[in-house]
């Protein structure tokens, strides 16, 4: 195996989910860092070609930290679906090398929040389930293990001081504030060093709330840089503001109607990220702040973060857009624009640097590989989900969709040309077009074919029993079209003659996908549960060949020149095959999940894969 023939030159993805998941370095100004499902990326953001991957979790990563110093990460996850009691595991890792340092146990459920002490010499996490633990850095030992049947809804830690409070031998060691918020409580601890037990102490004590004895509950919250306020956001969209020096509640003020997500302090100004996706530049001093200026971007605001030296902030919200900002003005550029769905499908048209996808959040997006910018944009579709797409021989964007309906869109102005309304009983789950017809396969098992100006059904086969996972045309003769489903069955239909012509059956496994030898017999091939690869002659009952995969392969396709055989796995693994020898030749990963489907670029240079996890990875091919 060449490994030199495959490279994974980008990664397209931040789904936007989870909030504080996108972060600026604490040290590298040139650097951010941001989670695609279970990866965490590594990103010079003045060089996109230039990404690193963190893989170690196996779920979504719901947390995300990176030590003051700039020397650790901390992440956790949502529960495992591998591990009994779903162990939410966190993960410590060395920035520099990055590898794992450690890894810490007994969270459950999901981690809402990871965050270092100033010092990076401790590491708070808290989960859904009302647990928050403390571990020690150097030595991976805990320090603080809470659990109630109120979750922490919040929590920051405070300045480091030098002495304890009087204790024998404390001057040695710092003590730490680390404040926390539950069943509309806010709590301060303070850990201070025994030198009699050779342990932290931690003396909890509540804050003073406001003589109204209202109740909040709190979704963010960070200490300022003198220490002395704690300014939390409420879900109401209440800015909250405690002196936790004193203890005392000293004011709030109204942001926004749909919650506030995410806080920022840069030199005694605070920015506010909502859930009605404005950002929030509010002045002031102790209970006393007011809003200077605003700005919107789309979706919710989920993570806000400074540069080390203060020049920029990184905005990213829940519609997978991360912001470049200017601290004075809020003014902003955009950074990326990724899917916040699984990516289901993935086309080329004639042109090797554009490819569309669409996904489950009901987006249709075209992507420029030469600069990774969207050029085309449809959605969200509130209506459904999308499942299908192909690039039309007229370079229109074909999409099928999980109501049943095939919509056309103008690639000009993403504005909609036409639509089959209920083309099929539940999803399109594959569409093709060109310039005779339009072929759509649908969950029903059926089979379709279309008038390409008219969008009449001209025809319909109905042999397969479940969902058809694939449609396509014959490469030799355009009249022979194909079809395959998770029934095992693969059908080949004349259309002049208008009936099936030719039926293959596996025996055990569904079929995901199929594509088409160039060469040879021009035997068609297949992927699915079974794992093999396997290749089927018209005039054969048994397949002809078979490339034996100890695994699941969901998606393949040839690629122009019929030289090579692309296959992505259920792990997320891209393989390619010399279709001559049967011989893999390159291999590689990319994302944290399965692959859906993939295809290659018109020119042969690039593949592009897309996943479960709301990612695309563009690779390029060297052959």
């Amino acid at each position: 195996m060449e490994a030199d023939l495959l490279e994974l030159e980008h990664v397209f993805g931040y789904s936007g989910r989870y909030q504080q998941t996108a972060l600026f370095h604490s040290t590298d100004p040139s650097f951010i860092l941001y989670t695609i499902g279970a990866l965490i990326v590594i990103e010079n953001i003045n060089d996109k070609h230039s990404q690193f991957f963190l893989r170690g979790h196996d779920n979504d990563i719901s947390a995300l930290a990176i030590s003051r110093n700039g020397l650790l990460i901390a992440s956790g996850q949502i529960g495992s679906q591998l591990q009994k009691n779903h162990e939410a595991p966190v993960i410590l890792w060395n920035y520099r090398n990055r590898a794992p340092v450690t890894q810490f146990g007994g969270m459950t459920g999901k981690v809402t929040k990871v965050e270092f002490t100033a010092d990076s010499m401790f590491l708070a996490a808290s989960t859904e389930d009302g647990r928050l633990q403390v571990w020690d850095c150097r030595d991976g030992s805990v320090v603080f293990n809470r659990r109630s049947e109120f979750p922490v809804s919040t929590f920051a830690w405070g300045p480091v001081s030098d002495s304890g409070q009087g204790l024998p031998g404390a001057s040695r060691h710092p003590s730490y504030k680390l404040v926390m918020s539950f069943s509309g409580q806010l709590v301060v601890n303070r850990f201070d060093y025994d030198i009699a037990s050779m342990s932290y102490r931690i003396s909890p004590s509540n804050c003073q709330q406001p003589s109204s004895g209202m109740n909040r509950n709190f979704s963010c919250s960070i200490i300022d840089s003198s220490g002395d306020y704690l300014f939390a956001g409420t879900p109401s969209g209440e800015l909250v503001v405690y002196n936790i020096t004193n203890q005392v509640f000293r004011g709030s003020v109204p942001i926004s109607s749909n919650g506030l997500l995410a806080l920022l302090e840069i030199n005694g100004v605070i920015y506010a990220g909502s859930g009605d996706g404005k950002v929030k530049q509010l002045t002031g001093r102790d209970g006393k702040w007011a809003v200077i200026a605003e700005i919107q971007v789309p979706g919710r605001v989920m993570s806000l973060s400074s540069q080390s030296d203060r020049s920029e902030i990184l905005c990213a919200t829940s519609l997978g857009c991360i912001f470049r900002m200017s601290p004075q003005n809020l003014s902003n550029v955009l950074h990326s624009e990724s899917p916040v769905g699984s990516v289901k499908d993935v086309s080329f048209g004639n042109r090797s640097d554009m490819f569309l996808v669409v996904d489950a959040a009901g987006f249709a997006r075209i992507w420029d590989s030469s600069d990774y910018s969207v050029v085309f944009r449809s959605g969200p579709n509130s209506r459904a989900e999308g499942t299908s797409c192909a690039v039309g021989d007229d370079g229109s964007v074909i999409t099928g969709w999980k109501d049943g309906f095939i919509r056309c869109y103008d690639p000009s102005n993403s504005q909609l040309r036409w639509e089959i309304q209920n083309a099929h009983r539940g999803a399109v789950t594959s569409v093709f077009m060109n310039q005779n017809y339009i072929l759509s396969g649908g969950e029903d098992g059926t089979l379709r074919l279309w008038g390409r100006q008219n969008h009449q059904l001209l025809t319909q086969f109905t042999d397969n029993r479940r969902a058809i996972t694939r449609v396509m045309p014959d490469v030799i003769q355009p009249h022979l079209v194909h079809s395959c489903g998770i029934d095992r069955i693969i059908n080949t239909y004349d259309l002049k003659l208008e009936r099936r012509v030719v039926r293959h059956e596996i025996g055990n496994g569904a079929i995901f996908d199929m594509s088409q030898r160039k060469d040879n017999e021009n035997e068609l091939i297949t992927c699915g549960i079974g794992g093999a690869i396997l290749f089927w002659d018209c005039d054969e009952v048994n397949p002809v060949q078979q490339i034996v995969y100890r695994g699941q392969l969901n998606a393949l396709d040839v690629s122009p020149s019929g030289r090579y055989l692309a296959a992505g796995s259920e792990e997320g693994e891209l393989f390619i095959f010399e279709i001559r020898t049967l011989q893999c030749v390159a291999q590689g990963i990319g994302h944290s999940s399965r692959i859906n489907r993939l295809k290659w670029s018109p020119d042969e240079k690039q593949v592009v894969t897309v996943s479960d996890d709301c990612s695309i990875a563009l690779w390029n091919f060297y052959a």
